[in-house]
């Protein structure tokens, strides 16, 4: 079956439950999963923390014969598949493009010396990319707020790992291999990829508190053997499901097991894929709730670019567990740059929208290696790439930023590849011997117009033995032994490919020989040639470099020969020249796209190096632009001490600033320089890592033990310790960078810190070599309180509801009651007054208590807990509200979700249980209210007598257990309990407090 309608989705579901006694399932579709990764991605370069660029040496064979090589790789987003998909498990299949670099393909063979194979300019459009089989993980700490549901990089399954790149199976695999290490060396939270964030401190009862994650494959996402680039768009379609405990249900549910029938959610079909991205299964016990249960399960959760989960009400069926078929949308927090991301050409424009309820405030744009190559941006978003002459390499990547936000302070990015020349060709340049072994070549087109391929005739000087120019007589063109047959057939393979199959070369003169190859776009005649260097004669000097890739404009490139023996002659083949002395000067306009220069001993031992000339003229192409640093400090905004609890921070500022000589401004440090940026203990130099993606701070561990320093790119809701310290502030111009970091701590003691970063030259550079007072900062972690006591709070009652007159302690005479305890900070001359940002119970723990006055079977008088709270303050990155919280905290009273679960039980009632949050005596910001609700008209209920599922009382007669963390980031352990044991007369009516 490849398609699935709507109608097909309801009658396998009305056949009975599916769910396996789960309170909710949700099926998230493979195309907005996508979407959202796309969004993060493309976040990352708005903050400089993206992959960063590729540069390594790889084995490419068993031998290392072969060797492959990355200049400057950049890595698309991450797409996932889920063509293995068996839900049965989390894997999916993660795929990432490559947007632009180079790729070298170099031999060593034993007792020869080293030669270029293949040099490859490749970009998205030729399809290559990066794919391993990856499991989705849930993820949480024991102080995070959020359960995680991530993709990272770092788990991906090593055996599964390759790249189209490779022309063997075992080449694959170690590009993919290599691909692998250079993500392990990326900070961790590089590494990650949030899909959603599960909030645990969300206590409504349709709050998931436990999840599994399944993948499943669509109906017609069946896998092929066809090549990544080739495969149909349906291929490895399908959806992330996640599996739901919410607060209403006491016990999760279980796993489908293989060969169980559990249907595909989302309609759609082969040619459209998944009608929906969103289809939401619940159990119908939760019909009837407040609010809309369907969008309250998906409420507490946090997905990328502020979306949510919405539907219409004709969606919406129950045909034996409730569904509703909808979408995960844009909220008004919700906001992207279209195009996303895009190809350009060389002085083309492009118009960017930002999309979203926002207008965007401007926009920016910088070219991530080097400033001085990047284009230009208008007021209204329209861009204007440079002129080839200033780009970096073949292809660059330029990043586009639209601001927005009251202030301009929020911004959202696109990512342009901007090409030399609309057509690209690959390889670009292809050494081969005189046995005539087939080559492939591909080539792409920003313009879409059909390629037309076609070899260009070799001029007749190029077909002479030793160049053009012989030794000894720099004024005769030798044309003496020039070959003049064809070099080879070339095959239109169509769809931008074709193969070249070298002629057969019987002699050894000329030594060298070239043939040009030509990929020409139809429609508007750009074209793309790449260079077969055909090597007839076996090299067996060993010249250095063998290889050149660019060079500075006017100047040189000097060869040498190890051991070079008397008698050895230079020689070229192409343009420029080269002196007896090895010393090479390029061309001032190249009209070939590759010289090869050989070193000669009487015509009897050869050696060959390449020289590609690429139309990029920048000087040093590999760096920025800029040559030294003026400054390169370090400071403290705030107190350098924080408390060693792992959330309290210490901001400093890094600055960095190019040295200008003479006149003029030196370009800054790029993004992917400044992308780069550490700090260190410059004693001994270990670098302090940053904290994990999601995270607000450390677990606060033993103070008393050694501990860690971690780093943070933003400010939490704690933030630093009152009191700025003002550095020297330096006037900001072109040539200044700034970076504000975090640190923070669990370890008590004191710390010298630097920052370093990693030029482009891939030079390490750190502060501590700059020494203009600036180079360090001193911070120190201080133990914070070991243990509250009682008298560091309040816990007040405050009578509400139900008594009449002045007499609120006559328990005896009144039945039905409503009590506020507040648990507040008590004034101190020791520390400032304690206030609360968080309010944690413990995983296995209730948030409501219940106690009846007896175990007799007709009882009726009972109480009950509920609670409210307003932070002292939100999250620092708190997301738009999904939906109308009918729980909310701050606006309501909260009954834990088995309460409700057993009063629906015992009473049917949905207006039992009073949320009214009175205004009156609302507790104030950052105090906690438990409500003790006294009623006579609650049925006694006997867990013994109850299926497993339904046994709720047992769990709501223990204390409350819960940890607050106040404003200074420490955590207080606390309970809450009936003032009395059960059984003693009055027990119900008051509760206590006390410190864990």
């Amino acid at each position: 079956m490849t398609d699935l309608t709507k109608e097909q989705i309801l009658k396998r579901l009305a056949s009975g439950t599916v769910i396996r006694d789960w309170s909710a399932v949700g099926a998230l579709a493979r195309s907005h999963i996508n979407l959202l990764l796309r969004d993060q991605f493309l976040q990352g370069y708005t903050d400089q923390s993206f992959i960063a660029p590729m540069s390594s040496q790889f084995d490419l064979d068993e031998g290392g014969e072969l060797r492959g090589e990355f200049r400057n790789l950049v890595f698309g987003p991450p797409q996932l598949s889920f063509e293995d998909a068996t839900l049965l498990s989390a894997v999916t299949t993660v795929r990432m493009s490559i947007l632009s670099g180079d790729y070298v393909q170099h031999a060593h063979l034993p007792g020869s010396p080293p030669i270029l194979l293949r040099a490859y300019s490749v970009d998205e459009a030729m399809g290559y990319a990066v794919s391993a089989q990856v499991e989705l993980k849930l993820q949480q700490s024991a102080s995070g707020q959020y359960t995680q549901l991530m993709l990272a990089l770092s788990d991906a399954r090593p055996d599964t790992l390759e790249c189209e790149l490779g022309t063997t199976p075992y080449a694959s695999k170690q590009i993919g291999q290599a691909v692998f290490s250079h993500w392990l060396e990326q900070p961790g939270y590089r590494q990650v990829y949030i899909l959603a964030q599960f909030d645990r401190e969300d206590y409504a009862s349709m709050s998931p508190m436990g999840i599994k994650v399944l993948t499943q494959m669509a109906p017609w996402g069946g896998k092929t053997d066809k090549a990544s680039k080739d495969k149909a768009a349906s291929e490895g379609d399908g959806a992330v499901l996640l599996l739901m405990q919410t607060r209403s249900h006491l016990l999760p549910g279980t796993l489908p097991q293989p060969g169980h029938d559990f249907p595909f959610l989302l309609p759609g079909t082969a040619a459209a894929g998944a009608e929906y991205s969103c289809t939401v299964l619940l159990d119908p016990v939760n019909e009837g709730k407040r609010a809309e249960p369907l969008t309250q399960v998906l409420r507490p959760v946090r997905m990328p670019n502020a979306h949510r989960y919405t539907y219409s009400a004709g969606d919406k069926f129950v045909p034996a567990d409730v569904v509703g078929f909808g979408h995960i949308s844009p909220t008004e927090g919700t906001c992207r740059v279209e195009p996303g991301i895009k190809s350009i050409v060389a002085q083309e424009t492009l118009p960017f929208k930002l999309e979203g309820s926002t207008p965007a405030e401007g926009w920016n744009t910088t070219n991530i290696r080097s400033t001085a190559a990047s284009g230009d941006i208008t007021d209204a978003g329209v861009y204007t790439s440079r002129d080839a002459d200033a780009f970096t390499a073949d292809s660059q990547i330029s990043l586009v930023t639209g601001r927005y936000g009251s202030d301009g302070d929020q911004q959202r990015a696109a990512l342009l590849i901007e090409h030399v020349r609309p057509v690209q060709i690959s390889p670009r340049v292809m050494t081969t011997g005189a046995n005539g072994v087939p080559i492939q070549l591909a080539a792409s087109s920003v313009d879409g117009g059909t390629l037309r391929w076609e070899k260009v005739d070799t001029p007749q000087s190029l077909r002479a033995s030793r160049g053009p120019q012989r030794v000894g007589n720099h004024e005769k063109h030798d044309l003496t032994g020039a070959y003049s047959a064809d070099l080879g057939k070339l095959e239109d393979l169509g769809n931008g490919k074709a193969r070249f199959t070298p002629a057969k070369i019987e002699q050894d003169t000329p030594e060298i020989l070239f043939q040009v190859i030509r990929a020409t776009d139809t429609r508007s005649g750009a074209f793309a040639d790449a260079t077969v260097v055909i090597v007839t004669r076996p090299q067996y000097f060993s010249v250095d470099p063998f290889y050149v890739a660019d060079y500075k404009p006017n100047g040189t490139v000097p060869f040498s020969v190890k051991g070079t023996p008397p008698g050895l002659t230079w020689h070229w083949f192409g343009e420029g020249e080269i002196g007896q002395d090895g010393i090479y000067t390029p061309p001032l306009a190249a009209k070939l796209p590759v010289t090869v220069v050989m070193a000669d001993w009487q015509n009897l031992n050869s050696g060959y190096a390449i020289i590609e000339h690429r139309p990029v003229v920048l000087a040093s192409p590999a760096t920025s632009g800029w040559d030294d640093l003026a400054v390169f400090s370090i400071e403290l905004l705030s107190p350098g001490v924080c408390f060693a609890n792992g959330m309290q921070q210490i901001e400093v500022l890094i600055t960095i600033k190019t040295k200008v000589d003479g006149l003029g401004v030196s370009p800054p440090i790029s993004d992917t320089e400044l992308a780069s940026l550490k700090l260190f203990n410059t004693e001994g130099g270990k670098v302090i890592e940053f904290l994990p993606a999601g995270e607000e701070g450390l677990e606060p561990d033993d103070p008393s033990k050694p501990g860690t320093w971690a780093v943070s790119k933003d400010r939490n809701r704690v933030g630093t310790r009152p009191g700025a310290t003002q550095g020297e502030t330096l006037p900001m111009d072109a040539s200044t960078r700034t970076k504000h970091l975090f640190l923070l701590t669990n370890s008590v003691g004191t710390l010298f810190v630097g920052a370093q970063f990693t030029g482009d030259d891939r030079i390490p550079y750190k502060s501590t070599s700059y020494n203009d007072g600036n180079s360090k900062v001193k911070v120190t972690g201080e133990a914070p309180p070991e243990k509250y006591t009682e008298d560091a709070y309040t816990f007040k009652r405050i009578p509400v509801k139900g008594w009449e007159g002045e007499n609120t302690e006559d328990f005896d005479k009144t039945d039905d009651t409503t009590d506020y305890w507040v648990l507040a900070g008590a004034k101190s001359d020791e520390f400032k007054t304690l206030s609360f940002l968080r309010l944690k119970f413990d995983d296995d723990n209730k948030v409501s208590m219940i106690r009846w006055e007896s175990n007799q079977r007709k009882e009726k008088y009972c109480s009950f807990t509920s609670f409210a709270f307003t932070p002292l303050k939100p999250a620092v990155m708190q997301y738009p509200q999904n939906a109308e919280n009918p729980e909310d905290p701050e606006k309501y009273l909260v009954y834990d979700g088995l309460l409700q679960a057993l009063v629906k039980a015992q009473v049917g009632d949905p207006d039992f249980l009073d949320t009214e949050l009175v205004e009156s005596a609302k507790p104030g910001r950052g105090d906690v209210c438990f409500a003790l609700h006294r009623v006579s008209n609650l049925p006694l209920f006997y867990d013994s007598e109850k299926d497993k599922r339904e046994k709720w009382r047992a769990p709501l007669e223990r204390p409350l257990l819960f940890r607050l963390m106040d404003q200074f980031g420490n955590w207080h352990r606390l309970k809450v309990d009936f003032h009395l044991a059960s059984g003693v007369k009055g027990s119900r009516d008051k509760l206590s407090f006390s410190v864990r």
